[in-house]
């Protein structure tokens, strides 16, 4: 399957973009392509609907930042210390008997002493009173309920 793609080549900057022409060998490739165009064109797509023209591109922007946030945070925080781990969406739950289930954005785990950090991403503007106690308390409980469940430690079961 790869020497398909034998010939293909990075595209240089300021290079024009390859051309192509719709055909029916290519039509399932179609909305990808033009979909490719418009990226590599730094463009967006027209959504055509009565007598209304709408440009746009929408991008989920807290997926997007949470994404980098886990990498970022992934390299520097190996770089500190090989032996850890990074894991984003790490499941867990916040009761003891698994009923209410968790998922913090990024966890920092030692294998040896179990999460050292929780972080919960937040893309969204801050309010000019600081921030929003609900956010304080969601970390607090992924931090509680993570600390709780600390490898060597026992959960208290009913």
């Amino acid at each position: 399957m790869t020497h398909r793609l034998a010939e293909v080549t990075r595209l240089m900057t300021g290079a024009p973009l390859p051309s192509w022409r719709p055909s029916r060998l290519n039509l399932r490739y179609q909305s990808a392509l033009r979909l490719a165009e418009l990226v590599l064109a730094a463009s967006s797509f027209e959504h055509r609907g009565g007598d209304v023209r709408i440009d746009g591109f929408v991008l989920n922007m807290p997926l997007i930042f949470e994404g980098f946030l886990t990498q970022a945070l992934r390299a520097a925080l190996l770089a500190l210390d090989p032996t850890t781990t990074v894991r984003g969406q790490f499941p867990g739950f916040l009761d003891d008997d698994d009923q209410v289930p968790m998922r913090p954005d990024i966890v920092w785990l030692s294998s040896a002493n179990g999460p050292l950090a929780v972080i919960d991403a937040k893309y969204k503007a801050e309010r000019i009173s600081g921030y929003p106690n609900a956010d304080v308390y969601q970390a607090l409980a992924y931090a509680t309920a993570l600390t709780h469940r600390r490898p060597g430690s026992r959960a208290r079961r009913r």
